[in-house]
């Protein structure tokens, strides 16, 4: 697409803030959208584009990223703002009611690539995002770790810690574990489908990181009980099989303790 068909950075801005703050994207024409907000970052966007150019488009999709860029004007809080492709797909849950005899196929494709996407290396070597972001998300809570972790080791030093000091006995074991990009919130809302090709479009990459993969584990069944949940369930035994993993019980625990203190 060329740079006369996208909007300049001052129309961006003045599109959202007509859109206004509530909303974290807003249509600029049928063939760009924006994500914005005072929780979007330029990390997810670097992993955005990095996904785009190096998976395989048959397997999985991510929208380009035309630009990104953070404002913080005085008196406000900084809003990023990320200017990029439109999906072309169909959201899966509208998918499911319109092709019910493809969606177990769809559900396989999905799982397909998502273990597509665990083969990416990252560009940079420090676990959680790029640009030294403090992980957040379903693991980590909204309000982050707190901190930056350089390897599996210092993150897994960390739980285990934090598990110690509550009293309990679980601890976590990753160190097996090669770290890859994960998204880390894969529910049925960040995945579109292609009715025509069965191409599987994934969005939104704002909790995503190189992380060991029981961090994706756990972000999936955190959302079980939650809507969307069967999608979860499938997806869960598509990419880990029926059972759970033994990691699972000490890092629910350790998601409870820093959620709730205990």
């Amino acid at each position: 697409m060329s740079n006369s068909q996208l909007p300049t950075r001052d129309q961006v801005i003045a599109i959202c803030e007509a859109n206004g703050p509530k909303s974290n994207g807003v249509e600029f024409n049928s063939r760009v959208w924006i994500k914005y907000g005072i929780d979007v970052t330029e990390a997810e966007a670097i992993i955005q584009q990095h996904i785009h150019d190096h998976a395989n488009h048959d397997i999985l999709y991510t929208p380009k990223v035309y630009d990104c860029f953070t404002v913080e004007q005085p008196g406000m809080m900084r809003t990023t703002y990320i200017v990029q492709e439109m999906s072309t797909g169909v959201p899966f849950a509208e998918y499911k009611k319109q092709w019910p005899s493809a969606v177990e196929e769809m559900y396989i494709k999905i799982g397909d690539a998502v273990c597509h996407l665990w083969k990416i290396e990252p560009s940079y070597q420090n676990i959680g995002p790029p640009k030294g972001q403090i992980p957040h998300g379903r693991f980590f809570s909204d309000y982050g770790a707190g901190r930056t972790f350089q390897n599996v080791a210092e993150l897994q030093v960390w739980i285990n810690t934090i598990l110690e000091n509550a009293g309990r006995p679980e601890r976590v074991n990753c160190s097996q574990q090669v770290p890859r990009l994960r998204h880390c919130d894969l529910t049925q809302f960040k995945f579109h489908a292609q009715p025509h090709t069965k191409r599987v479009i994934l969005l939104d990459w704002g909790d995503s990181g190189s992380f060991p993969v029981a961090l994706e584990e756990y972000a999936l069944i955190h959302q079980i009980n939650l809507p969307g949940g069967y999608f979860a369930r499938k997806l869960h035994k598509e990419l880990f099989g029926s059972e759970l993993s033994v990691q699972m019980r000490p890092l629910c625990r350790y998601v409870h303790i820093n959620a709730f203190g205990g």
